[in-house]
């Protein structure tokens, strides 16, 4: 029943934006017009599917995050790596800052979860934390699709769907444009800064032909009532073509200048290199300590369960056992019997 509200509120969302898009045709070309009624009808679901897509992915991503304070640029260079299934989670983040190099990896699989550290790659793992897994809802996993950077607009911001699909958002135009030859939509919006969401608006060109992903963009937002500050980020994406048309990014860059009354307080970059790939299917003892060559939890709280073959091969284990004493034990009684 509730998805069905939603749908329908979904479905409400849309007609109204076709509304909208109707009452100002004449301020734009039939090219443009049609793109919109496209985006409307295939963003949502587009976007969607692509989401869905990314839970499929597993890789590395080479950042690096310059910042400029005061009229000197710093640099933090640090590398992400991660693996998901199933609702098997694992991110391992790595931080190289003013010569030391940090690593952690945060694991999840239907048992439980952990948190690994060191501060050497010559070092063995050190676990910091482990926890049975008391639920086993999806939420976490589903969360992650929020991660996906084909849709992202700017650091800290609600990725495009649910921007989207914001009471604040408004679609002021979506038009025609070029990037390198191939055809995209720009897509024109207005928005109400509210709560997480500090969007003004701005641009993004989208690609009709690969699930209406962000190619470039570029977006305004501020700090909320109690400051005075506003930003202004661009956004560019490059993508290899993946199963059944996807895109994968293959390298990213986010640019982004903070103002405080007029004046550039602030800028910072951040750059990245994509080596992705699809593994739809990992088996969950990738997941787990003893890949990292760790013990497996022990204890009542964080105890893993223990499968059922194990089980069988003990029984099996003590029968054989069992039968030998019993054997022996007969030979015993016969040898003194005849004696």
């Amino acid at each position: 029943m509730q998805r069905l509200i939603c749908k329908t509120v979904q479905s409400g969302l849309a007609l109204a934006l076709l509304a909208c898009l109707a009452a100002s045709a004449s301020a734009h070309d039939d090219g443009g017009s049609s793109l919109a009624s496209r985006l409307i009808s295939e963003g949502p679901q587009a976007w969607e599917q692509q989401q869905d897509f990314y839970l499929t992915l597993e890789g590395a991503v080479s950042i690096e995050h310059r910042t400029l304070m005061d009229g000197k640029w710093t640099s933090t260079p640090l590398r992400t790596s991660w693996k998901q299934c199933n609702g098997n989670m694992l991110n391992q983040t790595e931080l190289f800052e003013s010569g030391s190099w940090k690593a952690q990896v945060r694991g999840v699989n239907s048992d439980y979860s952990f948190v690994l550290g060191r501060d050497s790659e010559t070092k063995p793992w050190v676990i910091n934390e482990v926890n049975k897994r008391a639920s086993k809802s999806l939420e976490v996993w589903n969360d992650r699709k929020t991660l996906l950077a084909d849709l992202v607009l700017a650091p800290r911001t609600p990725i495009l769907p649910k921007v989207f699909q914001s009471p604040g958002f408004k679609l002021v135009s979506v038009t025609p444009e070029l990037l390198n030859g191939k055809e995209l939509a720009r897509l024109t919006f207005t928005c109400s800064p509210e709560g997480n969401n500090r969007l003004r608006g701005g641009w993004v060109d989208l690609d009709p032909s690969t699930y209406w992903v962000i190619r470039r963009g570029e977006v305004d937002i501020d700090f909320g009532n109690k400051e005075k500050h506003t930003a202004k980020w661009i956004a560019a994406y490059d993508y290899k073509e993946g199963s059944n048309g996807h895109p994968i990014m293959t390298r990213s860059m986010l640019k982004g200048k903070t103002w405080e009354g007029g004046r550039i307080v602030g800028e910072d970059e951040y750059l990245a290199n994509d080596d992705l790939k699809e593994r739809a299917s990992i088996p969950e003892s990738e997941f787990t300590l003893g890949a990292y060559g760790l013990p497996e939890p022990m204890g009542a709280s964080s105890q893993p369960r223990t499968r059922w073959y194990i089980w069988s091969g003990l029984a099996g284990v003590i029968c054989i056992i069992a039968g030998v004493l019993l054997w022996r034990r007969r030979i015993g009684v016969g040898l003194s019997q005849t004696s």
